[in-house]
């Protein structure tokens, strides 16, 4: 196979990838009744680290409750679930991050990128009312992370934290969680 072939392959892999991730971009619909009226509006979200995670935060500066916190409230918002100043709502969402793994996807390098999967896992549960606390419930989120620079502790976690955040809310709202957009 010739050099030309290779990046006519290369370039239609990244093509099919890309037109993939703008399909999957879709916004998601806002909480029913029934929904709001289970769970009710939230007025805070907290963000723990379990002791392990604590030190893994102080060695991974990507690591942040509060980057956590904040793609939480924003998926929260998204789905009018989330009312901070709203009279007589006291319930917390309560999130404890108990786990977090970043290895290599693979041991080669395509044109400089290395792809790193990527895994966040978080105990969630609903505090402040008693009629409404639920049993606390696991999420596992996993994502693909690719870049040029090497090892672990590098780029973003901004789409690791927003996936998790989708799953905790499609799982607080009882709907089917979206599927992660292919890159």
């Amino acid at each position: 196979m010739g050099p030309m072939r290779n990046l006519g392959i290369l370039a239609a892999t990244a093509l099919t990838a890309a037109l993939l991730a703008l399909g999957a971009c879709t916004s998601a619909p806002p909480a029913t009744p029934e929904a709001i009226a289970t769970i009710g509006a939230l007025s805070a979200v907290t963000v723990t680290f379990s002791d392990h995670m604590q030190q893994l935060a102080a060695t991974d500066p990507r690591l942040a409750t509060d980057d956590i916190a904040m793609a939480v409230t924003s998926e929260l918002s998204a789905h009018q679930l989330y009312a901070p100043a709203a009279a007589g709502v006291h319930r917390t969402l309560a999130i404890t991050i108990i786990s977090f793994t970043d290895g290599l996807a693979g041991n080669t390098s395509v044109l400089g990128f290395s792809t790193r999967s990527l895994a966040l896992v978080g105990e969630v549960q609903i505090k402040g009312d008693p009629a409404v606390a639920a049993v606390p419930f696991d999420v596992h989120a996993r994502t693909r992370l690719t870049s040029r620079e090497a090892g672990a502790g590098v780029g973003s976690l901004r789409e690791l934290y927003a996936r998790f955040a989708a799953l905790a809310v499609a799982d607080l709202r009882g709907v089917e969680a979206p599927e992660e957009a292919q890159r």
